[in-house]
């Protein structure tokens, strides 16, 4: 259990992550998220997802209720790709909010989280994606690719089960 976690999707790569981790040690936020490049509004977001099949028609109506009930202020909407928190309790109610609410909606967390934070009135460092840029791969892999991984994971299951006993 660490003071300060850090969580990076497996396609993304920051080459300058320790700055923006020491220049988030020194600020008071409890977490630091990027500005979205593109949208700026939860609903803005929201439509976009819809567009590119990122949700379907029912999630879509589902999350716009939910976001009606938010308060939409149009200059915070983040990208949860690069995430770094500090340990926190108000954070760890943030999260389970977070889970039940993708585990009931839709698995737009970036989305949900930003309306979780104004909810709980985290304080929040939003960094700019121009000055800590990130490197996204695909994550598409070739279907061999998918089976070899399956195998390895089956085979280390069973490993770990073996050592139990």
């Amino acid at each position: 259990d660490s003071d300060i976690r850090i969580w990076v999707d497996g396609n993304i790569e920051m080459p300058n992550l320790n700055v923006l981790l020491k220049e988030f040690m020194h600020s008071n936020a409890l977490i630091a998220l990027a500005e979205h490049p593109e949208r700026i509004s939860l609903k803005d977001e929201l439509k976009a997802c819809l567009i590119h099949s990122k949700i379907n028609l029912k999630e879509y109506f589902n999350i716009k209720s939910f976001l009606a009930l938010k308060e939409d202020n149009l200059n915070n909407l983040c990208q949860s790709g690069v995430m770094i928190r500090r340990k926190s309790k108000e954070l760890d109610l943030v999260f389970n909010n977070l889970l039940e609410l993708l585990s009931n909606h839709a698995p737009r967390d970036q989305i949900f989280i930003r309306a979780l934070l104004n909810d709980f009135n985290i304080p929040t460092m939003l960094y700019s994606l121009e000055e800590y840029s990130i490197n996204i791969s695909s994550h598409k892999v070739s279907f061999i690719y998918k089976v070899k991984k399956k195998i390895v994971f089956y085979l280390y299951s069973f490993i770990f089960k073996i050592k139990l006993l």
